[in-house]
């Protein structure tokens, strides 16, 4: 009950948790449409687009993942 309590006193703003929902689900969302889009229609050179896409999101977060780890292991 209390760590409840605590949990919604502790949280921003709520201007300040729009921008981070939004940049989190705004390239999904996008992803997710223009992929399906691009494999109902069968248009090969946007479902390549796509799949670029997700591996660089996937390489971006393998590489903030390393630098975090880096970063945790010098404190």
């Amino acid at each position: 009950m209390t760590a409840a309590y605590a949990s919604i006193n502790l949280l921003p703003a709520w201007k300040k948790r729009v921008l981070p929902i939004v940049c989190g689900t705004l390239p999904a969302s996008f992803l997710y449409a223009f992929g399906g889009d691009a494999l109902l229609h069968l248009d090969w050179k946007r479902l390549l687009i796509v799949i670029i896409c997700i591996a660089i999101l996937i390489g971006l977060d393998l590489l903030l993942m390393w630098g975090k780890r880096k970063h945790a292991s010098r404190a």
